[in-house]
C-alpha cells in the first residue's frame, strides 16, 4: 500500500463503531439486468438484511442496452441517502478525462462475488452489491463526490473483486482541500486475492482513505488507477461523514488534518 509521507498507515481488524456525529452512505456500483436476461447484476434492495439502506449506481439507469458494458462517462448519481434512509445533497459524478469510454460495468458472469461471507466483509457482504461492479481498461478513471459538507471530514472505504487467475490491483487515490494526496492499493484478482473459498478473487479485503476534507465546490476527487493487470474496479463504496465543530474544521483546513490509508483484513 502506498501513501504520501504525511499519511499514516493503519491496520484494522474490525469495522469501527460509528460515533453519534457520523453518517454512513453505502453505494453499489454495478448492473441491473437480471430481470432482462443479462444475468450480471441487480440493484441492492433497501433496507437490506441488516436493516441498512443503499444507493444503486447501476449501468442500466444510464445505458439500458443490456448487450453493452458502457456506462456514460458523465453519469451522475445524486441525492444519496445514508444507511438510515436520511436524505443528503451528496452525489457521485463520473468524469471523462480521455474521451475513451473510461467506465464500463460487468458482474456475476465475469468474476463477481456470489455468496459473500459477513464474517469476512461485514456489512458489505450483500450479494447484490458484491456480484457486480464498474471497471476500466484505461490507465485511470475518475469520479467526484459532490455536495459535501465543508465542515465535515470523510472516510472512503472501497471493495472490488474479479475472480480470475492473473493478478490485478486497483489503486484508489484522493486529493482533498489541503492538497494532500492519499492512496491505497487493493488486490482484486489472482492468487492470494481472497480466502480459501475464493483464492483468485477478493472476498475479504477492503481499503480505506480516512480524514478527507472537501475542496473547492464542496467536492473530493477520486482517481481509480490501473496498478497491475490491465483492469481496475470498484464494486462498493462506503462513505462515512464525520461532522466536525467549526473551530476543529478550521484547524483541519489550516493544519492538514490527520489522513490515513487502511486495509481491513478479516481473515
Amino acid at each position: 500500500m502506498k501513501t504520501t509521507t504525511t499519511a499514516l498507515l493503519m491496520l484494522a481488524l474490525a469495522a469501527p463503531v460509528l460515533p453519534a456525529n457520523a453518517a454512513r452512505y453505502l453505494v453499489d456500483f454495478g448492473r441491473n439486468d437480471v430481470a432482462t436476461g443479462g444475468g450480471q447484476g441487480a440493484i441492492t434492495p433497501s433496507p437490506d438484511v441488516n436493516g441498512y439502506y443503499w444507493n444503486n449506481f447501476d449501468k442500466e439507469a444510464y445505458n439500458s442496452n443490456t448487450g453493452s458494458l458502457d456506462v456514460p462517462d458523465d453519469a451522475l448519481l445524486s441525492g444519496l441517502v445514508d444507511d438510515a434512509n436520511n436524505a443528503s445533497t451528496i452525489g457521485i459524478q463520473l468524469l471523462d478525462s480521455t474521451g475513451n469510454n473510461e467506465w464500463e460495468a460487468n458482474g456475476a458472469q465475469n468474476g463477481g462475488l456470489l455468496g459473500p461471507d459477513s464474517g469476512l466483509l461485514g456489512d458489505f457482504a450483500i450479494e447484490t452489491a458484491t456480484r457486480d461492479y464498474f471497471f476500466t481498461t484505461q490507465s485511470s478513471a475518475s469520479f467526484s463526490l459532490t455536495g459535501l459538507n465543508p465542515t465535515s471530514t470523510y472516510d472512503l472505504e472501497f471493495f472490488a473483486t474479479r475472480d480470475t487467475g492473473g493478478a490485478r490491483r486497483t489503486q484508489y487515490r484522493a486529493t482533498d482541500a489541503n492538497g494532500s494526496v492519499l492512496s491505497a492499493i487493493l488486490q482484486t484478482s489472482g492468487g492470494g486475492a481472497g480466502s480459501a473459498a475464493h483464492p483468485n478473487g477478493n472476498d475479504d479485503d477492503t481499503v480505506s482513505l480516512l480524514g478527507l476534507v472537501p475542496g473547492g465546490g464542496n467536492s473530493i476527487m477520486i482517481d481509480m488507477l490501473t496498478n497491475e493487470g490491465g483492469f481496475s474496479y470498484v464494486g462498493i463504496l462506503g462513505i462515512t461523514e464525520h461532522s466536525v465543530p467549526e473551530p476543529t474544521s478550521a484547524m483541519l483546513l489550516s493544519l492538514g488534518g490527520v489522513l490515513a490509508a487502511r486495509i481491513r483484513r478479516r481473515r
